[in-house]
């Protein structure tokens, strides 16, 4: 249990970037940055429905329908699955700290343990 500690937090500290906390023009500048990247988020969502509901594919009044709910739903899981299973296999077998990991005194199932342990953390 302290190998599967160790490698996790190993992992952690390789992948979480803290520079930014040490100036403090860097870290309004990552905030700033964050809430504008959240706003254009909302406004591209926002005029997607707009869109949508011009061309009549819902109408927006009435309501939307389970049905189209259903669509896009389906469509984000399917992304999804799309998106992660090749985000996992980059994460597990092409990265490049397999070669030093897998060279420390410590099971292979700890650390392909600790890196979907880290990947969960991180997805």
């Amino acid at each position: 249990m302290s190998q599967l500690k160790s490698l996790i937090l190993m992992q952690l500290k390789d992948k979480i970037d803290f520079s930014f906390l040490k100036s403090k023009k860097q870290t309004i500048f990552k905030a700033v940055f964050s809430l504008l990247k959240f706003c254009v988020i909302v406004a591209l969502i926002y005029i997607a429905f707009m869109l949508i509901s011009t061309f009549r594919l819902i109408s927006l009044e009435v309501g939307i329908t389970t049905t189209f709910f259903s669509v896009i739903f389906g469509f984000v899981v399917m992304l999804s699955i799309i998106v992660c299973a090749f985000s996992l296999t980059k994460s597990l077998y092409l990265s490049k700290d397999n070669q030093f990991l897998l060279t420390m005194p410590a099971s292979k199932l700890s650390i392909f343990v600790s890196k979907i342990v880290v990947y969960t953390l991180f997805c």
